[in-house]
């Protein structure tokens, strides 16, 4: 019943996802994982994703603070519209259980119609645990047909904090951002260790 329960969870966030999705990670789903997407957005700002699922089902939901809202925008619907004084900003619970590292990968679907490429720069707040301090690195850039762009970004955050809020700033404004996907994980041993189990499994497999 347990195995139903976890796969009925996992359909349920493949399935959810937009197309937009192109770069998610591979730990998505395991334990102590959160994932959220905002696309359709609210016009009552109230912040809430269009779906979350986290595991195990302990966590406060996400929510997210942004601008102006767009009817429509370049061929699709929902679009969210940042100017330089606005904030895209994404708070996230976490697993209250002291690991040493968290895990996130963001992925953020806006029109670039020059294509430039990562004119997003990412700011990390947290719930002020002493010496706390983070790495962000950009993952890649996915260019679609329609003009739209979506770039992925990993952060670790060392230690594991109660929270962190992410900050998205643009080089260019207005922005215009149609969906977001946020992961997280909280990595109960150092990543080395992690990756290696992953790499035992990935050859099992092929066995």
């Amino acid at each position: 019943m347990k195995k139903l329960v976890v796969l009925l969870a996992v359909l349920m966030v493949t399935g959810a996802v937009m197309a937009d999705d192109v770069l998610s990670p591979i730990w998505r789903s395991t334990e102590n994982t959160l994932t959220a997407e905002w696309d359709t957005w609210d016009y009552g700002m109230s912040g809430k994703p269009d779906w979350w699922v986290c595991n195990p089902a302990t966590l406060t939901e996400p929510i997210a603070s942004y601008g102006m809202l767009l009817e429509e925008f370049q061929g699709r619907d929902d679009v969210v519209e940042v100017g330089l004084d606005d904030e895209l900003s994404f708070w996230l619970d976490n697993y209250n259980n002291n690991n040493p590292e968290k895990w996130i990968r963001i992925q953020i679907t806006y029109f670039d119609d020059a294509l430039y490429g990562f004119p997003i720069a990412v700011d990390i707040t947290t719930d002020g645990t002493p010496d706390t301090r983070y790495d962000i690195t950009p993952v890649e850039s996915y260019a679609h047909e329609d003009g739209w762009v979506t770039d992925a970004f990993d952060i670790i955050i060392y230690p594991n904090p109660e929270w962190e809020e992410i900050g998205l700033k643009f080089s260019q404004y207005p922005a215009y951002v149609d969906q977001v996907v946020i992961d997280t994980k909280c990595v109960p041993e150092p990543a080395t260790l992690c990756l290696l189990g992953l790499g035992g499994l990935l050859l099992r497999k092929k066995r």
